[in-house]
Protein backbone atom coordinates (compact mmCIF):
# COMPACT_ATOMS: atom_id res chain seq x y z
CA UNK A 1 0.00 0.00 0.00
CA UNK A 2 1.61 3.62 -1.13
CA UNK A 3 2.36 5.77 1.56
CA UNK A 4 0.23 8.78 1.64
CA UNK A 5 2.87 12.08 1.49
CA UNK A 6 2.86 14.41 4.77
CA UNK A 7 1.59 17.21 3.53
CA UNK A 8 1.71 21.12 5.52
CA UNK A 9 -1.55 22.18 6.43
CA UNK A 10 -2.67 25.50 8.45
CA UNK A 11 -5.02 25.86 10.87
CA UNK A 12 -6.63 29.27 11.95
CA UNK A 13 -8.08 27.63 15.03
CA UNK A 14 -8.62 30.08 18.02
CA UNK A 15 -4.72 31.06 17.75
CA UNK A 16 -5.81 34.52 18.03
CA UNK A 17 -6.79 34.86 22.13
CA UNK A 18 -4.38 34.95 24.96
CA UNK A 19 -4.93 30.95 25.70
CA UNK A 20 -5.24 28.38 23.71
CA UNK A 21 -8.60 27.55 24.72
CA UNK A 22 -10.73 24.85 23.58
CA UNK A 23 -12.51 25.76 20.54
CA UNK A 24 -16.85 26.55 21.31
CA UNK A 25 -18.76 24.31 20.64
CA UNK A 26 -19.97 25.17 16.51
CA UNK A 27 -17.04 27.08 16.21
CA UNK A 28 -15.26 26.90 12.30
CA UNK A 29 -12.08 26.61 11.66
CA UNK A 30 -10.39 27.30 8.72
CA UNK A 31 -7.39 24.50 7.67
CA UNK A 32 -5.53 25.26 4.66
CA UNK A 33 -3.65 23.16 2.54
CA UNK A 34 -0.12 24.91 2.04
CA UNK A 35 2.16 22.49 0.05
CA UNK A 36 0.89 22.93 -3.12
CA UNK A 37 1.42 24.30 -6.50
CA UNK A 38 0.33 27.84 -7.24
CA UNK A 39 -2.30 26.04 -9.65
CA UNK A 40 -3.64 24.29 -6.43
CA UNK A 41 -2.34 20.89 -6.63
CA UNK A 42 -1.43 19.05 -3.82
CA UNK A 43 2.08 18.33 -3.43
CA UNK A 44 3.59 14.90 -4.69
CA UNK A 45 5.84 14.28 -1.64
CA UNK A 46 6.18 15.00 1.84
CA UNK A 47 6.49 18.64 3.31
CA UNK A 48 7.80 19.76 6.22
CA UNK A 49 9.94 22.22 8.33
CA UNK A 50 7.66 24.82 7.72
CA UNK A 51 7.73 29.09 9.15
CA UNK A 52 5.05 31.02 9.47
CA UNK A 53 5.57 34.95 8.94
CA UNK A 54 4.54 36.96 12.06
CA UNK A 55 1.83 38.41 9.94
CA UNK A 56 0.41 35.28 9.17
CA UNK A 57 -0.12 35.64 5.90
CA UNK A 58 3.34 33.66 4.29
CA UNK A 59 4.95 30.27 5.04
CA UNK A 60 7.86 29.11 4.12
CA UNK A 61 8.56 25.42 3.61
CA UNK A 62 10.91 22.52 2.97
CA UNK A 63 9.51 19.97 0.26
CA UNK A 64 10.21 16.93 -1.88
CA UNK A 65 7.49 17.72 -3.74
CA UNK A 66 8.54 17.59 -7.26
CA UNK A 67 5.11 19.34 -8.63
CA UNK A 68 5.68 22.54 -6.92
CA UNK A 69 7.21 24.18 -9.52
CA UNK A 70 9.06 23.46 -12.91
CA UNK A 71 12.34 24.72 -11.78
CA UNK A 72 12.30 22.29 -9.03
CA UNK A 73 15.14 19.82 -8.90
CA UNK A 74 14.61 16.07 -7.10
CA UNK A 75 15.44 16.65 -3.61
CA UNK A 76 14.56 18.94 -0.82
CA UNK A 77 13.67 22.01 -1.71
CA UNK A 78 12.68 25.37 0.12
CA UNK A 79 8.96 27.51 -0.74
CA UNK A 80 6.89 30.27 0.29
CA UNK A 81 3.59 30.19 0.02
CA UNK A 82 1.33 33.27 0.07
CA UNK A 83 -1.89 32.49 1.81
CA UNK A 84 -3.37 36.11 0.77
CA UNK A 85 -2.89 35.00 -2.78
CA UNK A 86 -2.30 31.46 -3.25
CA UNK A 87 0.89 31.89 -4.87
CA UNK A 88 3.91 29.29 -4.59
CA UNK A 89 7.21 30.31 -5.12
CA UNK A 90 10.38 28.68 -5.50
CA UNK A 91 12.74 30.03 -2.68
CA UNK A 92 15.84 28.25 -3.29
CA UNK A 93 17.03 28.89 -6.56
CA UNK A 94 19.60 31.25 -8.20
CA UNK A 95 18.77 35.01 -8.78
CA UNK A 96 16.69 36.07 -11.37
CA UNK A 97 12.85 35.21 -11.39
CA UNK A 98 13.89 32.81 -13.45
CA UNK A 99 17.08 31.33 -11.57
CA UNK A 100 18.25 27.51 -11.82
CA UNK A 101 16.77 25.45 -9.43
CA UNK A 102 19.11 24.56 -6.49
CA UNK A 103 21.58 21.17 -7.62
CA UNK A 104 21.56 20.28 -3.64
CA UNK A 105 19.24 19.93 -0.94
CA UNK A 106 17.95 23.36 0.61
CA UNK A 107 16.09 23.38 3.84
CA UNK A 108 15.58 24.85 7.03
CA UNK A 109 13.94 28.13 5.87
CA UNK A 110 13.04 30.86 8.03
CA UNK A 111 10.80 33.91 6.75
CA UNK A 112 10.60 37.42 7.52
CA UNK A 113 7.66 39.53 9.00
CA UNK A 114 6.41 40.15 5.45
CA UNK A 115 7.57 37.36 3.75
CA UNK A 116 9.99 39.40 1.44
CA UNK A 117 13.00 37.36 2.73
CA UNK A 118 13.80 33.52 3.32
CA UNK A 119 16.79 32.44 4.62
CA UNK A 120 17.92 28.84 4.23
CA UNK A 121 20.94 26.72 4.05
CA UNK A 122 21.87 24.63 1.20
CA UNK A 123 24.33 22.03 0.00
CA UNK A 124 24.05 23.46 -3.66
CA UNK A 125 26.72 25.28 -5.16
CA UNK A 126 25.11 26.89 -7.92
CA UNK A 127 22.75 29.22 -6.17
CA UNK A 128 25.69 32.19 -5.99
CA UNK A 129 28.71 32.78 -8.44
CA UNK A 130 30.88 32.80 -5.34
CA UNK A 131 29.74 29.24 -3.57
CA UNK A 132 31.77 26.72 -5.63
CA UNK A 133 32.61 24.30 -2.96
CA UNK A 134 30.60 21.65 -1.38
CA UNK A 135 30.09 22.98 2.43
CA UNK A 136 26.18 23.68 3.30
CA UNK A 137 25.85 27.18 2.79
CA UNK A 138 23.22 29.56 4.27
CA UNK A 139 21.19 32.04 1.84
CA UNK A 140 18.67 34.85 1.96
CA UNK A 141 16.37 34.90 -0.70
CA UNK A 142 14.71 38.27 -1.75
CA UNK A 143 11.25 37.24 -3.32
CA UNK A 144 10.32 41.35 -4.15
CA UNK A 145 13.88 41.61 -6.24
CA UNK A 146 14.54 38.04 -6.99
CA UNK A 147 18.15 37.71 -5.78
CA UNK A 148 19.45 34.58 -4.01
CA UNK A 149 22.53 36.18 -1.84
CA UNK A 150 25.30 34.10 0.05
CA UNK A 151 25.17 35.26 3.26
CA UNK A 152 27.72 32.33 5.07
CA UNK A 153 30.74 34.39 4.14
CA UNK A 154 33.57 36.14 5.88
CA UNK A 155 34.21 40.06 5.98
CA UNK A 156 30.88 41.40 4.43
CA UNK A 157 29.80 40.85 0.94
CA UNK A 158 33.14 40.36 -0.92
CA UNK A 159 33.96 37.61 1.53
CA UNK A 160 35.21 34.34 0.86
CA UNK A 161 32.34 31.39 1.91
CA UNK A 162 32.51 29.35 4.89
CA UNK A 163 35.14 26.95 4.95
CA UNK A 164 32.88 24.82 6.62
CA UNK A 165 29.39 24.03 6.92
CA UNK A 166 27.10 26.85 7.89
CA UNK A 167 23.20 25.76 9.00
CA UNK A 168 20.24 26.72 11.39
CA UNK A 169 19.79 29.90 9.62
CA UNK A 170 17.33 32.35 11.11
CA UNK A 171 16.61 35.85 9.39
CA UNK A 172 15.13 38.68 11.50
CA UNK A 173 11.43 39.96 11.47
CA UNK A 174 12.71 42.94 8.97
CA UNK A 175 14.87 40.74 6.75
CA UNK A 176 17.72 42.93 7.90
CA UNK A 177 19.69 40.38 9.81
CA UNK A 178 20.57 36.60 9.40
CA UNK A 179 21.77 34.18 12.32
CA UNK A 180 23.38 30.59 11.56
CA UNK A 181 25.53 28.38 12.96
CA UNK A 182 29.17 27.12 11.90
CA UNK A 183 32.08 25.48 12.35
CA UNK A 184 33.80 27.78 9.49
CA UNK A 185 37.77 28.76 10.15
CA UNK A 186 37.46 31.58 8.41
CA UNK A 187 34.70 33.85 9.55
CA UNK A 188 35.75 37.00 11.13
CA UNK A 189 34.79 37.49 14.75
CA UNK A 190 33.89 41.18 15.34
CA UNK A 191 31.91 42.41 18.27
CA UNK A 192 29.20 45.04 18.27
CA UNK A 193 29.93 48.24 20.07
Amino acid sequence: MPRTPFRLALTTAALAGAALAAPATGAQHDLDLVSVSGAGEAGNSHSFEADLSSTGDHVAFTSRAGNLSAADAPGDDVFLRSLSTGRTVLVSRAAGAAGAGGDGESSRASVSADGRYVAFQSGADNLSPDDDDSVTNVFVRDTVENRTILVSRAGGPAGAPADRDATAPHISADGRYATFMSEATNLALSARQ
